[in-house]
């Protein structure tokens, strides 16, 4: 009998972090699953050699030499213990910094979906736009961005602002102890997103960006893909994000608060370009088109070079058809 462990690998960014699935297999032998899809063609041709054990079985077995121990008198060196992530029954009570469609349409929704996570306050500048959205959302208060990063019960912040003054409340939500998810993006200058990680050192918090294609399960999978080379080596990554002119009124038309193509579109294919290759550029050229009247970048094109010669192509627009 042995114990196996199949591994859904997932580069680690923000709060994710990879998954264990143990199964118990009677026979001999070892069988290896580098795949969800291998995984579940053995489950469908072999359930009945097949039951979930616990973690706490898996313990057991460990202690008791049946997992990854010797075998056959060869004297096979045991793995190493794997970490288990922490796990609490309690919800994580969120507070959510601005009033943003971003935070609207798909936060808001999916932290009262989620199971680990509690709606408990909405923060925004208006009094009276707060107090609709959070009766809106069924969250029980509202008020002022220092009342919700220094609310005691509150154990996590979104921060859905404009990208100039993300870093200010990112620090704060930091020093008040709050663990942080912040739309994108973070930070609209190196440094301030070198103050924004320092501070999450500091204050021992996590500091996460919202770019949450990154955890979508399709492109968990092809990472998996490329990790174990079912894509062959990978030279060239070419994305673009690009869609129509946004109104003069909107935030990403407005220079003095971070707006422009580059901060609201370009990071998604630049970030993705850095998932594919799984390292980070080596040299970066980057050229932006910017509109007279409104000062901003409505066109970028970045050019990125990864080591080993890889290269990415990353484009973005406002002002096309959407892409």
């Amino acid at each position: 009998r042995r114990v196996l462990s199949f591994y859904q690998r997932q580069r680690r960014h923000g709060l994710g972090c990879g998954r264990e699935r143990v199964i118990f297999v009677r026979g001999k032998g070892r069988r290896d699953f580098y795949s969800p899809g291998s995984f579940a063609r053995y489950v469908r041709d072999y359930g009945h050699r097949v039951r979930y054990v616990s973690y706490e079985e898996v313990g057991r077995l460990r202690k008791a030499n049946c997992a990854h121990g010797p075998r056959n008198g060869e004297g096979r060196p045991r793995r190493p213990e794997l970490p288990r992530p922490e796990m609490t029954s309690e919800k994580i009570k969120f507070g959510v910094l601005g009033t943003s469609r971003v935070a609207e349409k798909g936060v808001m929704p999916a932290i009262l979906a989620s199971e680990r996570a509690e709606l408990a306050m909405v923060g925004s500048r208006n009094p009276e736009k707060g107090k609709e959205v959070a009766e809106r959302f069924g969250c029980p208060t509202s008020g002022s961005y220092d009342e919700v990063i220094w609310r005691p019960d509150i154990g996590a912040v979104y921060i859905s602002l404009p990208p100039a003054l993300q870093e200010e409340w990112a620090i704060k939500a930091a020093e008040a102890g709050k663990h942080i998810y912040c739309e994108k993006p973070a930070a609209i200058l190196y440094a301030s997103a070198k103050k924004m990680v320092e501070a999450a050192r500091t204050y021992n918090v996590r500091l996460i960006e919202g770019l949450m294609f990154r955890s979508h399960p399709q492109n968990v999978r092809v990472v998996e893909c490329i990790q174990v080379g079912a894509l062959g080596e990978l030279l060239h990554f070419e994305g673009c994000f690009a869609f129509a002119m946004p109104g003069k009124e909107t935030n990403m038309l407005k220079k003095e608060i971070g707006g422009g193509v580059l901060n609201y579109c370009g990071v998604y294919p630049i970030a993705a370009s850095r998932m594919v290759f799984g390292e980070e550029p080596v040299r970066v050229f980057c050229t932006l088109k910017i509109d007279p009247e409104t000062g901003v970048d409505t066109e970028a094109r970045v050019w990125l070079e990864f080591p080993g010669g890889k290269v990415a192509f990353a484009s973005s627009y406002f002002g096309s058809y959407y892409q």
